[in-house]
């Protein structure tokens, strides 16, 4: 049980590696096209949480989105104020579906 233990951390921790890469890339690249779309001064932060208290079949993480869009406006948890009638919603959602596994969000917002 105990070597099973020690595989599931090290994959949890190369997982964890992978997912730190691609949320940066991730964010500049929604950066950028949040800019084609007028948004100027858009900051968005993929924010990644590790631990215990995160494991499961997907890994030790647990992933949040945060956004502002105004200059000097601290950045948001993105579920916090995007609705859906909100255009970023659509985007984000639309960004997020496009193979980034890493980035799927768990059933009841441990992140929170």
């Amino acid at each position: 049980m105990e070597t099973a233990r020690g595989q599931y951390r090290t994959l949890c921790a190369e997982l964890t590696l992978l997912r730190k890469k691609s949320a940066e890339d991730f964010a500049v690249k929604l950066k950028a096209e949040l800019r084609e779309l007028n948004f100027p001064q858009v900051d968005f932060q993929v924010r990644i949480l590790s631990g215990e208290e995160y494991a499961g079949a997907d890994g030790c993480d647990s992933l949040r989105f945060y956004i502002s869009m105004n200059p000097g406006e601290k950045p948001r948890p993105l579920d916090e104020i995007a609705g859906s009638s909100d255009p970023l919603h659509y985007t984000s959602s639309a960004d997020c579906s496009d193979g980034r596994r890493a980035f799927a969000h768990r059933k009841g917002n441990r992140g929170r």
